[in-house]
């Protein structure tokens, strides 16, 4: 790729998919000849801009009906290259081609550490900043799996605030229809931003708060 790899790998399909530094997405047979490559990120400087980002979303493959049609689907984080900003692609797992993308923020300083999760229909994904330089508001998303549509926004901390970055991958329990998420630090506020630093407890339908376990201040 002639850049870093940071991503999980996963196999679908016969095909193993990830993203690199270089803002690519790819996708190769199981003896590594290259099937596909999507420009979904570009390349985002650090706090110190010695190094570049490109895709650190780990995919998730997922069949999803899209007119009509059963259709296997890429959907990875990324970064605008145009708007720079943190966003959702859905990506034709055949053929690479860009189904749908989504901003997740208006903020260029957002960007998509998270890794996506797929559920009756939808696609969760968390929003964090580059790299904390500088901190946005963190939230979770809930899109249409089909149209890239938000459904639902989950904001870690209160309006006016920063902080709260999801950075890691949310978790689904079908069993009793919640999401669980791990959130990172905190920011500027006039509140307590107690969803900060925190595990958090959502509905899976609506991504309503349920309950939150915040790590004691002397153990951050």
């Amino acid at each position: 790729t002639g850049h870093d790899i940071s991503v999980q790998p996963v196999v679908a399909n016969g095909q193993v998919y990830f993203g690199a530094w270089d803002g690519n997405e790819y996708a190769t047979d199981l003896t590594g000849k290259k099937i596909w490559s999507a420009p979904i990120a570009g390349q985002t400087p650090n706090c110190s801009g010695s190094q570049i980002f490109g895709v650190v979303s780990t995919a998730t493959v997922a069949d999803v009906t899209i007119n009509g049609s059963s259709t296997s689907v890429v959907f990875v984080g990324g970064r605008d290259p145009s708007l720079k900003v943190a966003s959702l692609y859905a990506l034709n797992a055949a053929t690479g081609t860009v189904i749908w993308k989504t901003p997740l923020s208006s903020s260029t300083g957002s960007f998509s550490w998270s890794s996506p999760a797929v559920y009756n229909g939808s696609v969760y994904i968390g929003l964090a900043s580059v790299d904390d330089c500088p901190l946005v508001r963190g939230a979770l998303l809930q899109l249409d799996a089909a149209t890239g549509t938000i459904q639902h926004t989950f904001y870690v901390v209160p309006s006016g605030c920063l902080g709260g970055g999801i950075w890691s991958s949310p978790t689904i329990d079908e069993a009793t229809g919640t999401i669980y998420i791990s959130t990172g630090n905190n920011g500027p506020c006039k509140t307590t931003e107690k969803y900060a630093e925190a595990i958090v407890q959502l509905k899976v339908a609506d991504l309503s708060f349920l309950d939150s376990w915040q790590v004691p201040a002397s153990q951050r």
